[in-house]
């Protein structure tokens, strides 16, 4: 899944006129870069939640033609609903046996996404979350083990402690990247707005969600205007 819904705004005044996944890195909206990309690494069925702007990225989405690749939307034109609400809002598409994919759309790596992948389905985790020692205000907290135990603001010293563990854990920052078994539909029933953190949060005591370390990878969040320039750097670089 890619969550496209976002009103983007750190990146005013673009997106006054244009939704955030519309905006372009390289002469290509972001949107279309990481299905594209998604599509090397194997993924033949993306699921893209819009809302700001939402006619303009479903025009958009109806004129891309992808070999191989099926492109479904969920419309949250009504009322934005969060990583988590967006999620289970679309339970029904991503159930079954086989783990899915989530991705930010504003998020650029060098990760290889299929590696990543395997690297979950191989193990017996709820969700694994891709992380680095990147700066950010808003970190995960993990123990020696790498299970998730809590959650930091640096900025305000807001801290989310729900399990018993609560010394030497170590902090890192989250990259909007994670793959998640469709078992968590089962342990979590809420409807509407909600942030898929407080679900993991919520779990983290009582099943497994563990940290995929890659901090030797490029990470970019195009969030901003100074990143987006960036961004058109090392994409037309080749490095991204």
């Amino acid at each position: 899944m890619l969550f496209a819904a976002g009103l983007g705004t750190r990146l005013k005044p673009i997106t006054d006129f244009i939704p955030k996944a519309l905006v372009e890195v390289n002469g290509e909206p972001i949107l279309g870069y990481q299905i594209r990309r998604l599509a090397t690494f194997g993924f033949t069925t993306i699921v893209v939640n819009v809302h700001h702007h939402a006619e303009k990225v479903i025009a958009y989405l109806s004129s891309l033609e992808i070999p191989g690749v099926e492109v479904l939307i969920s419309n949250e034109s009504d009322q934005l609903l969060d990583t988590g609400g967006g999620l289970w809002k679309v339970a029904n598409l991503l159930s079954g046996n086989e783990p899915f994919l989530v991705h930010n759309v504003d998020i650029l790596s060098n990760i290889n996404l299929a590696e990543v992948y395997h690297q979950h389905a191989q193990s017996q985790v709820l969700a694994s979350l891709v992380v680095s020692n990147r700066p950010s205000s808003r970190r995960f907290l993990f123990n020696a083990d790498g299970l998730l135990r809590g959650w930091e603001n640096v900025n305000t010293n807001e801290k989310k402690l729900p399990c018993s563990e609560v010394e030497n854990l170590v902090a890192a920052a989250f990259s909007g990247i994670h793959i998640v078994n469709p078992a968590i539909f089962n342990h979590h029933s809420q409807l509407g707005a909600f942030s898929i953190v407080d679900v993991y949060l919520s779990l983290c005591c009582q099943f497994s969600i563990h940290a995929l370390n890659l901090s030797n990878s490029m990470i970019l969040d195009i969030g901003t205007l100074p990143k987006l320039e960036e961004a058109n750097r090392l994409v037309s670089e080749g490095v991204l």
